[in-house]
């Protein structure tokens, strides 16, 4: 029998409160084209171009969209400067990444009691459902093959308590996600979910018109009942 994937002890402090409990009855998301990598942020030093400010600001939108809550859950969460981020609004913070120079960075600058990183390939990830009281994950809905696009948001929809919120950010634009695909996407995946969908320009988030390309944030709240 295969054993399944499994994070450090130290991933569940608190047992009793079932706080990312691993599921060895889920199956692992459908794989990724490329490794899914936040950029490195350092939030010491002032954000020094457009492309790093824009991403702050995309974790900022995510983390004033989120309820005040227990946990949640920051896929692909690169340096750790957003996670850092989300612990404003939670009470825990898990971050996963891939990329081990990424964890290594995070857990030196941002690691706390709070807020802890773990390396691991998201696909392989196996929660109980109904852990997270939100989940973000900001730029990796590209490297997911199309065709297992649904398949992967509606895996990450499991994790999601009811009530919950889940952010996600993509590029719309012809050479990449167009908005047919994005819609149709969305209404397979995201069955029990009231959904908003915005266009970022700089710091500014407006809501998104039919016509428009560029980066969009989709926040989607999972029905209660």
């Amino acid at each position: 029998m295969t054993k399944s994937p499994s994070l450090p002890a130290t991933f569940t402090p608190d047992p009793s409160a079932l706080m990312a409990v691993l599921d060895n009855t889920s199956v692992p998301l459908p794989g990724t084209d490329r490794p899914a990598t936040e950029q490195v942020v350092d939030l010491d030093r002032p954000a020094c171009d457009e492309q790093e400010r824009d991403h702050l600001a995309r974790y900022e939108f995510a983390a004033r969209h989120l309820p005040e809550c227990q946990q949640v859950l920051d896929c692909a969460c690169g340096s750790g400067s957003g996670a850092s981020m989300l612990s404003l609004r939670a009470d825990r913070v898990v971050g996963v990444d891939k990329a081990p120079e990424a964890i290594k960075f995070a857990r030196r600058h941002y690691g706390t009691r709070e807020v802890t990183f773990h390396q691991g390939e998201l696909t392989q990830l196996r929660f109980a459902a109904n852990v997270f009281d939100g989940v973000v994950s900001l730029g990796t809905l590209e490297r997911v093959p199309r065709e297992n696009a649904a398949e992967f948001l509606s895996g990450v929809l499991r994790w999601l308590n009811p009530g919950g919120v889940l952010v996600i950010s993509v590029n719309l634009g012809a050479d990449e996600v167009t908005h047919r695909e994005l819609e149709s996407l969305l209404s397979r995946s995201l069955v029990d979910c009231s959904i908003s969908l915005y266009r970022q320009q700089g710091k500014n988030f407006t809501p998104l018109q039919e016509d428009e390309d560029g980066v969009c944030v989709v926040v989607a709240r999972k029905h209660l009942g």
